[in-house]
């Protein structure tokens, strides 16, 4: 028997952010199998680290909105746009900003193979495993990282 531990879902359409940072990660897997020294050994395994293939577009306007974001969007919001990708290394995701065609600034977060290799390597090195959510969101890509 597994527990996926959802690991995501940080940030919504009022508090825009990270989709999940690894210090929350982080936090939450310490508060589960408890730190090093101490660390519940016989849970471990049994926890399934969630990881998210896919992403959030943030309005940032005074009446906050976006949500949710699968690769085919993501990959069209970077043709249209040609934005300049950002690396937020204290939540260890990308993410970049552009302006919509009714001039409302954006805020889009979406996994990379950078975020997806942290958060496997800190599963792995807690002795969990990984699960995701969803299959067929993400980039055809992300799979090769696993």
């Amino acid at each position: 028997k597994f527990f996926s531990l959802m690991t995501y879902d940080f940030s919504n359409p009022h508090n825009p952010g990270p989709n999940a940072p690894m210090k929350w990660i982080q936090i939450v897997l310490q508060l589960l199998l408890g730190t090093s020294a101490n660390r519940t050994q016989s849970l471990a395994p049994k926890i399934l680290l969630g990881i998210d293939f896919y992403g959030n577009d943030f309005s940032l306007s005074r009446d906050a909105g976006g949500g949710a974001i699968i690769g085919r969007d993501y990959l069209a919001l970077l043709e249209k746009h040609r934005p300049e990708l950002q690396w937020d290394k204290n939540s260890g995701e990308h993410f970049f900003f552009y302006t919509d065609n009714k001039d409302i600034r954006h805020a889009v977060f979406y996994p990379s193979s950078k975020s997806i290799s942290l958060r496997s390597e800190e599963a792995r090195s807690r002795g969990c495993g990984i699960s995701i959510w969803e299959i067929g969101q993400g980039l055809d890509y992300f799979f090769y990282l696993l």
